[in-house]
């Protein structure tokens, strides 16, 4: 989350955890001029949001060349509108501090514009961050780009803007990772299959968000992928607020709950880590966003599920507070991760079954990334359940969208076809 701090009543054990894991080390106060700042928004400073401190100081500057510039770990997310924006995120040794893309139409060096540089993690292993962000390009095109400085430039990898009339849309679902990096790596492999525009992580990323290593681990088997395709995120239980968490993604806002245009679908994104009151305020932003779009299809993303026969449970929270507005504005399917394995119910509204996707919502748990499988028990709301790894393939097609999931194996696991 950039920028901004928010009030909350979690328990003190949390706050004191945060507090431990998320220090950070020191890093220049730029103490930029205004003049200076980003044309394409403010400064982007890490920012844990129960944690009263200062934010991440970051550094925007194109010199700078330490022992180890090649970018590393280099994905790419969506801050803003996915028709003209896009953000593009890598590492590098910790006294590189020139933060530079490149990018054009036919030649990469087209363009060039400096970012953001910050150091996350602790005094005895932080990480180099480099963040850029670019605005203002055209609709439905495709960009080559690269990242680094004169003292180590990346490859040249290639990114297109979203078309916004576009009838037809492809993307991947899944979650809880954690420390299975194989597994992830291996589904993220066979999910590009389908030419995805996005992949939606329902959180989890891994076991613990202060854990420096495992972010690397992560970045290292998904960089092929997410360095074409942007990361949209959710807050699972364990990325803990903490500001690792928010430094490491890119997302609009306060990075927490947010939503996308993207072609013909409308993806709005929960935090559902948040207490009732947080649930409250995320219920009410959700009821304007909803009644706002008018995309053929509208999406909602969550880390619990709102109903699971795994190890967890369904989340009363969710069913209460979220639930009447994902029903009132008629949302056809809603993502969730948390218990590891997956499960999809039948089309549920008012918490009774219905007879067919048109009459209420299908809610998928998408949670087999590569985290420890959980057993999940069938109950009346399942229509299919295993506990396997997988990932979940979403394409719209004009009027028709269709969720399917695909084991680790390769072989189809489970469809379901809204219209």
């Amino acid at each position: 989350m950039r920028r901004l701090i928010y009030l909350t009543t979690l328990f003190p054990l949390l706050a004191a955890l945060v507090l431990f894991a998320s220090c950070k080390t020191d890093d220049p106060d730029p103490d930029p001029d205004p003049d200076e700042v980003d044309p394409c928004g403010t400064i982007y400073e890490p920012l844990s949001p129960i944690v009263e401190d200062d934010p991440v100081p970051a550094l925007r500057t194109d010199e700078g060349i330490g022992f180890a510039p090649q970018p590393t770990g280099i994905r790419t997310g969506l801050y803003d509108d996915a028709t003209s924006s896009f953000a593009v995120l890598w590492e590098t040794d910790v006294d590189t501090t020139a933060t530079v893309v490149q990018w054009g139409l036919v030649d990469a060096e087209e363009n060039s514009k400096t970012g953001y540089t910050f150091l996350l993690g602790s005094e005895s292993d932080p990480v180099r961050l480099h963040e850029v962000r670019l605005c203002g390009l055209e609709p439905a095109t495709t960009y080559q780009y690269r990242v680094g400085s004169e003292g180590g430039w990346s490859n040249v990898y290639s990114f297109t803007t979203d078309d916004p009339a576009a009838e037809s849309l492809s993307f991947l679902a899944l979650g809880d990772s954690r420390d299975g990096e194989q597994t992830m790596e291996a589904l993220l492999d066979m999910g590009m299959e389908h030419d995805p525009s996005f992949l939606l992580h329902t959180g989890d990323f891994l076991y613990l968000a202060h854990d420096t290593d495992e972010w690397r681990e992560f970045w290292a088997v998904t960089t092929p992928e997410l360095s074409e395709i942007p990361l949209i995120p959710v807050h699972g239980n364990h990325e803990l607020f903490l500001e690792q968490y928010f430094g490491m993604v890119a997302a609009p806002g306060n990075e927490e709950w947010y939503s996308y245009d993207i072609g013909p679908l409308h993806l709005a994104v929960i935090n559902d880590s948040r207490d009732n009151s947080g649930l409250a305020e995320q219920a009410a932003w959700l009821d304007e966003d909803l009644a706002a779009s008018d995309a053929p299809f509208k999406v909602v993303s969550t880390h619990r599920a709102f109903y699971s026969s795994g190890n967890h449970g369904s989340t009363e929270s969710l069913q209460e507070i979220i639930m009447p507005v994902i029903e009132a504005h008629d949302v056809p399917l809603v993502l969730s991760g948390h218990d590891h394995g997956y499960e999809r119910t039948h089309p549920m509204r008012g918490g009774e079954v219905q007879a067919t996707t048109a009459e209420g919502t299908t809610y998928v748990v998408t949670g087999g990334a590569g985290a420890s499988l959980y057993g999940f028990a069938g109950d009346v709301f399942t229509a299919y359940t295993e506990s396997i790894n997988h990932y979940g393939h979403i394409e719209i097609d004009g009027g028709t969208m269709t969720f399917t999931a695909y084991r680790l194996d390769g072989t189809l696991l489970d469809q379901v076809v809204m219209d």
